[in-house]
């Protein structure tokens, strides 16, 4: 309000003192300031509510992450974490194999050894039996040869073993070998220094 006088010389017209405009002046200010302010308050509220997660967005989220993980690890990947960059991560912890332990079950079954090297082109693929026995083919230098023999097992350590083939050629052929495991499916001939590989 700014009083019935100044009121007054607003409706006729009338020339305002300087006090009349003063005072309006000063109500003109004060009602531009709180309209401002109202202003200002309608924004921030409206900033803090954009900036808050729904909580039903942030399960969906996680869910879907969590599927599409079990689908990966599914497919034979690994996970060191999962989750949304700045909002949560969730960390595992390493794992792997554990290094099979040199047994007569472990070497059973059929191996293949490839030597490539000047002087030596060699390709050898065997079939160690449970029953010690063993057959399979040899390629060398592009001649083809069938292999057969007789083998024991002695083991060495956890991961070390020998073994002893007597191989059924005219002249009874006795390979005696040392293999360190290298993992699962894979094995070092430690005396001849080449590796043999498991097909499944």
């Amino acid at each position: 309000m700014v009083g019935p006088a100044c009121g007054a010389a607003l409706i006729n017209s009338r020339g305002l003192s300087n006090f009349c405009r003063a005072k309006i002046a000063t109500r003109l200010s004060i009602s531009y300031n709180t309209a401002a302010m109202q202003r200002t308050r309608t924004v921030k509220r409206r900033g803090r509510t954009g900036s808050r997660l729904n909580p039903a967005i942030l399960i969906v989220a996680l869910l879907l992450l969590t599927g599409l993980g079990a689908y990966y690890l599914y497919l034979g990947g690994t996970l060191s974490s999962i989750g949304m960059s700045g909002i949560f991560d969730i960390k595992f912890g390493e794992t792997s194999k554990p290094r099979p332990v040199a047994s007569r079950d472990f070497f059973v079954g059929r191996w293949r050894v490839d030597i490539d090297m000047p002087g030596l082109d060699v390709t050898t693929v065997i079939e160690w039996n449970a029953d010690g026995t063993c057959s399979g083919n040899t390629k060398q230098f592009g001649v083809r040869a069938t292999v057969a023999c007789r083998w024991e097992f002695v083991k060495i350590s956890d991961d070390k073993f020998r073994i002893i083939a007597t191989y059924s050629d005219s002249d009874h052929t006795v390979n005696d070998h040392v293999f360190e495991i290298v993992d699962n499916d894979r094995i070092h001939n430690i005396d001849q220094n080449y590796m043999a590989s498991r097909i499944k």
